[in-house]
């Protein structure tokens, strides 16, 4: 089902997976969303941030028993990520070089 909704999706989307998530994995289901969102929208991205649990935590395991034990509260690459693409989508200018893959800074 999601991948039929996300095929409809005309705006661009900003997919992000943590490479730990246990509860949505990032390695099933971010080629699902890539393939859903084709090319209509060069803006759209999907990222998986590397060692980020399913709250965005940089995690051990990724397990549930392990999200009250993280002193962090997102990984440090997940606000970064989020600021740059949102500045690029609205003709902001972006902090520093855009943090998204594959973008390139606005300005």
């Amino acid at each position: 089902m999601m991948p039929r909704r996300w095929a409809a999706a005309t705006m661009p989307v900003l997919g992000l997976y943590g490479s730990k998530d246990i509860q949505v994995v990032a390695d099933q289901n971010a080629p699902l969303l890539e393939t859903a969102l084709g090319d209509r929208n060069a803006a759209s991205r999907v990222v998986t941030i590397d060692g980020a649990n399913h709250l965005f935590q940089a995690a051990k395991d990724g397990t549930l028993a392990e999200y009250g034990t993280l002193e962090q509260t997102f990984a440090p690459e997940l606000l970064p990520l989020l600021v740059g693409w949102v500045a690029e989508q609205v003709g902001l200018p972006a902090p520093g070089a855009s943090a998204v893959p594959g973008a390139s800074p606005a300005g």
